[in-house]
């Protein structure tokens, strides 16, 4: 098995679904339940701040529709949207 440093940064998971990739071996088979639980305890992280960054979108974009707001502020908004946007594509590129 090929050892993490060799995979390029885009074929690495960002859920830690590559956490198999990054061990050369197990030596000790009591080694695995440990293992399994630091990648659910990274995969559930994850998925909980997915989710945090969907409902703070959603808020967002409530806010910039209803208006309102001085046009700094209104910028300020729309620029996070955008940002938001932009990575949460890049994740679906890059991730998993």
């Amino acid at each position: 098995m090929r050892d993490r440093m060799e995979f390029p940064p885009r074929q690495i998971g960002a859920d830690g679904a590559s956490v198999a990739d990054a061990l050369p071996g197990i030596a000790d088979l009591a080694d695995i339940p440990m293992l399994m639980d630091a990648w659910c305890r990274e995969r559930q992280h994850r998925v909980e701040s997915m989710l945090a960054l969907r409902r703070v979108r959603r808020v967002l974009r409530r806010i910039d529709a209803e208006g309102g707001l001085a046009p700094r502020r209104a910028r300020q908004v729309r620029g996070l949207l955008r940002m938001m946007r932009e990575l949460e594509e890049a994740d679906r590129i890059d991730g998993p």
